[in-house]
């Protein structure tokens, strides 16, 4: 009788061992699952921003916009072309005035005629074979190109259009 009193508090190394085992597995695919969770949730929104700033691209070079001759009061669809591929300086004129507006509903208007929802646009348009700089710099959601964190989460771009008979790069940011 004494013998089995002693068999009841006794644990087996094996149990034990398995027991490690089994937590220390446990531990390690948890902390593969969470690291690898986040760098897919970024990849899947920066081609989700990719997206969406090709598709304002395309509008933009080729797309007259809604109505077609909008301007800063009654714009419904983005769009700069006067024909697929060449920028209609009135059009880039009725763009900057909105961009320069403090009016929240300008900046809303704009931000709804490009499809964007909670993202920041910002559009650059560079002439490329001239003395002249640039012809467009509309950041109206704010500085995009100057913070580092943005920088990170910042989908681009570039494309190449006509204005006014000479090449320009059209260059769409969207965070």
């Amino acid at each position: 009788m004494q013998s089995s009193k002693k068999s009841r508090g006794q644990i087996n190394v094996y149990f034990l061992i398995s027991i490690a085992l089994f937590i220390s597995l446990s531990i390690y695919l948890i902390y593969v699952v969470l690291s690898y969770y986040p760098s897919k949730s970024e990849t899947i929104r920066m081609n989700s921003l990719n997206t969406k700033a090709y598709i304002i691209s395309e509008l933009i070079i080729k797309d007259e916009g809604f109505p077609e001759n909008w301007d800063e009061d009654n714009l419904k669809r983005l769009g700069l072309a006067s024909n697929m591929l060449e920028l209609d300086k009135r059009k880039l004129e009725e763009l900057e005035k909105i961009c320069n507006s403090k009016s929240l509903e300008k900046l809303e208007r704009l931000r709804s005629a490009t499809g964007l929802h909670n993202e920041d646009l910002s559009v650059e348009i560079l002439y490329m074979n001239s003395t002249r700089d640039t012809a467009l710099d509309c950041k109206p959601f704010g500085a995009l190109a100057e913070s580092p964190y943005l920088q990170r989460r910042t989908a681009m771009i570039k494309r190449v259009a006509m204005l006014e008979g000479e090449f320009v790069e059209v260059r769409v940011y969207v965070s």
